[in-house]
């Protein structure tokens, strides 16, 4: 029982993000503010290739943070130091999971596809008999049929 997931991003702020901070690079006089500028423009780049992964096997989680196919942040979360996963409604329709270390820093699972990714931490949970919490509003998200469009399965 191996699973994959990848994180959703938002580009369509960030590129309006990115949009006004060049119209507003022609309009400062100041060499300092054009070097912030211009580095705020290459970290809001940066940002749009940003990939999130998550794999869930039968011993524990694979956290992976790359950047250009760089590896920023992997963390391995084998099944006995995960404390409590609690799993939330993050906007309108944004389904997510927090994962509690008993050390360290917590994982936020959000917006990752397919939507079988929270389904799968459920079971692993069980699994595991590690203790889990859904909110109300979780809940509400899993009644719900979802859009076919949506899971990408």
């Amino acid at each position: 029982m191996t699973y994959e997931s990848t994180a959703k991003h938002q580009t369509a702020y960030q590129t309006i993000l990115f949009v006004i901070l060049i119209q507003a690079l022609g309009d400062t006089e100041h060499s300092a503010l054009v070097l912030l500028e211009v580095l705020l423009c290459l970290l809001l780049v940066a940002t749009i290739f940003i990939q999130y992964t998550l794999k869930i096997s039968k011993n524990g989680l694979s956290y992976h943070i790359t950047l250009f196919s760089i590896s920023i942040y992997k963390k391995e979360l084998p099944a006995v130091q995960i404390q409590k996963i609690i799993f939330k409604r993050y906007g309108w329709s944004t389904r997510g999971a927090v994962i509690q270390m008993e050390k360290g820093l917590n994982i936020r699972i959000i917006a990752f596809r397919p939507v079988k990714v929270y389904e799968n931490l459920v079971k692993f949970a069980g699994a595991n008999n590690i203790s889990m919490s859904k909110s109300n509003d979780y809940q509400i998200l899993e009644k719900l049929k979802p859009r076919k469009a949506m899971d990408y399965e």
